[in-house]
């Protein structure tokens, strides 16, 4: 990137806006501004034409976590980490957003860091963004593109808040009133685990002592051009899933996009009316073709369809099914000799099954408002002489999921 218009966004639409437009090449602000509230935009879309806009997102709004992983990070980890998450943070879940950091490992063991931000926060900053035209590659926090300090923090006043850098993935906003008793807890937090002094830079004037910090004052800057300064350090991008970044086409196709849309739905209007005559008379047919295919894979998934042979094979289908292919128990005997016993297990309810012909064995998925009605499924079976094995089970909201097979036989 050679050029970047910076925006600082606020948690409410009537806090001040900074924004910057950076310089890669002269490491340098070319321009510089601050706007009242985010009805103001719009100001910006001379500055953002041509150039990257990122946006600094203030780093009170955005939680960062490290989360430890139970083994190599996959998609079933990342399905599982809001629930991995859900007792240390304060909303539903399903209010908030989760974006994925770095990998990582911690004394042999995989990690990987999240950032956690309100799904209706993340909405409107994207809506202020969009009404004033601006197209923003990446969201990042404030706080996370200030500098590293191996031996403690870094910090900035920016808005009547110090933001704060404790570590690669650990960021603060604090507010100037209590900003002393925060440092003066990490200097404590730090001596109780090292006997070296906790070291914070801090890169706007701060003249107080505090016990067991070493203050170490920093290159004053403007709050924005230092953050810039650190902005191509910082990978990370808030934008991702469903607010991904989503790149446009080149100005020449906007352009013809229309004129290109009404000639495509004319050839499309020429071709359904030559078209459309042999379209009815072959339609039918394939549907209830489609139809009766459809149902066939639902009916015995996994199965070769052959047309040619399809009569014997739902005659043989049906021959096991009924357990009269020469095995004790066939899939519909067993179901009918299974299905009284969901009645009397409470909130047991089987959601689906499946069925092994080789070792008679009736295999389901099921759902039960606790633990104890999958305990009482498996002792009604029982007593009416099936083996039941239960595999694991796991909490949803306020069901328990589970699988459970059964086989005739004690």
């Amino acid at each position: 990137m050679s050029e970047v218009l910076l925006i600082r966004l606020g948690s409410s639409s009537s806090e001040l806006i900074p924004w910057v437009v950076w310089s890669d090449a002269e490491q340098d602000v070319i321009a510089a501004g601050e706007l009242n509230g985010a009805k103001e935009l719009v100001k910006l879309s001379e500055h953002g034409d041509g150039r990257e806009v990122r946006v600094l997102l203030p780093a009170c709004d955005v939680t960062l976590k490290t989360v430890v992983l139970p083994g190599k990070f996959n998609r079933q980890l990342q399905a599982a980490l809001p629930f991995m998450l859900e007792e240390d943070l304060t909303q539903d879940i399903d209010k908030l957003f989760f974006a994925i950091g770095e990998k990582g490992l911690q004394e042999g063991k995989h990690t990987i860091d999240i950032a956690v931000v309100d799904k209706s926060l993340m909405s409107t900053w994207r809506d202020w963004l969009e009404q004033a035209q601006l197209k923003a590659v990446q969201f990042v926090p404030d706080a996370l593109c200030l500098p590293l300090n191996d031996n403690g923090a870094s910090g900035i006043e920016l808005a009547g808040q110090w933001l704060v850098r404790g570590g690669n993935w650990q960021c603060a906003a604090v507010d100037d009133s209590w900003f002393e008793q925060y440092l003066q807890l990490a200097g404590l937090h730090h001596k109780d685990e090292t006997d070296e002094p906790y070291s914070f830079v801090a890169y706007s004037p701060f003249t107080a002592e505090v016990e067991n910090v070493q203050v170490e004052d920093g290159t004053p800057e403007l709050p924005l051009k230092l953050l810039a300064g650190n902005l191509k350090a910082t990978s990370f991008n808030l934008l991702q899933g469903e607010f991904a970044f989503k790149k446009e086409g080149s100005k020449v196709w906007r352009t013809w996009r229309t004129a290109a849309m009404v000639a495509g739905i004319a050839v499309v209007m020429q071709l359904g009316y030559r078209g459309g005559m042999a379209w009815y008379l072959s339609g039918q047919v394939e549907q209830e073709k489609a139809a009766f295919t459809e149902l066939y894979k639902q009916a015995f998934p996994g199965s070769r369809m052959r047309p040619n042979l399809m009569e014997r094979d739902l005659r043989r289908k049906m021959k096991a099914l009924n357990g009269s292919d020469g095995g004790d128990v066939g899939f519909l005997a067993m179901l009918e000799q299974v299905a009284p016993l969901f009645s009397q297990s409470g909130s047991f309810v089987p959601s689906s099954f499946r069925y092994d012909a080789k070792r008679s064995e009736l295999r389901m998925e099921a759902s039960a408002n606790g633990f104890q009605d999958f305990e009482k499924f498996k002792t009604v079976a029982q007593q009416q002489g099936f083996s039941v094995t239960q595999g694991s089970l796991s909490n949803d909201g306020d069901k328990v999921l589970g699988s459970v097979s059964v086989r005739k036989g004690g």
